[in-house]
């Protein structure tokens, strides 16, 4: 708190000092000081009176995917069912995985998730796997990622701070939603999370036109005005090189269209684990 209060006492330190040097009447200035006021008010009026406006319902989800049936969790099923028929007809896990596998942390390793201890992955996934012996195939998985083909390549128990630490050397094959965005690492979305994003965005167009349309602002065309360059920050004036630099003040964050979320492991993505 000491320290907000010093950053605080800084910055209007210097607010006062450029506005006795006229700074705040400089055009560049006086635009960005509007513009910045203009941004906190609309973020402020979008979360108290428009945030549930925007909000897609579970009618609404249902009526959307059954208007896009690609966004049916069932056919990733289907399709998970075909490629276990193939595994249990003798096809090759890994190629099967590097062709099929919508995990991008294994698969292009042919689905190798190295070794494992309990606890590092998620229960339904833990379960089937420890339950399999070497060389032998699991049933579907079904897990929060999608449908999983679980191969258990080994075994081995260690000693870890003096107790039995049991192991699982294991390759998988997922079945799950595509990653969000143009990241292929980031959290997979489900084909509701999906459907759901489409309608809340379609949503906030919608209305952020008809507010628009209802203002009646218009802007010159011919209306052009080149956004101050970012400055590195510095010191107010009569504050000496050591003293802590004032950190800028975050706006109230604008409404974002959710993203489902992926666990992550420490070393990297995998889906199953927790």
């Amino acid at each position: 708190m000491k320290q907000v209060k010093r950053q605080l006492g800084q910055v209007l330190i210097g607010e006062s000092k450029a506005v006795v040097a006229g700074v705040e009447k400089q055009r560049a200035v006086e635009l960005q000081i509007k513009l910045e006021q203009a941004r906190i008010l609309a973020q402020t009026f979008a979360q108290e009176q428009l945030a549930d406006k925007m909000k897609a319902s579970d009618a609404e989800v249902d009526a959307y995917i059954a208007q896009h049936p690609e966004l049916d969790t069932k056919q990733n099923r289907s399709k998970a069912e075909e490629v276990l028929k193939r595994v249990r007809a003798g096809e090759d896990f890994a190629k099967l995985a590097k062709e099929f596998s919508t995990d991008p942390g294994s698969k292009e390793k042919g689905g190798d998730l190295g070794w494992f201890s309990h606890g590092q992955m998620v229960p339904e996934f833990e379960q089937a796997a420890f339950a399999l012996q070497p060389g032998q195939v699991s049933d579907l998985v079904q897990t929060k990622f999608g449908y999983h083909i679980i191969k258990v390549e080994d075994r081995k128990t260690e000693t870890k701070d003096g107790k039995p630490d049991e192991q699982v050397h294991a390759r998988h094959i997922l079945i799950g939603e595509s990653a969000a965005g143009d990241n292929p690492f980031a959290p997979p979305q489900s084909g509701r999370d999906k459907a759901r994003a489409a309608i809340e965005q379609e949503k906030q167009k919608k209305i952020l036109d008809e507010i628009v349309a209802r203002s009646h602002v218009s802007v010159a065309e011919n209306f052009s005005v080149k956004m101050p360059e970012p400055q590195p920050q510095q010191a107010p004036q009569g504050f000496g090189p050591g003293e802590a630099q004032p950190q800028p003040v975050e706006p109230a964050q604008q409404p974002q269209v959710p993203k489902a979320g992926e666990p992550q492991k420490k070393n990297g993505p995998k889906p199953g684990q927790k």
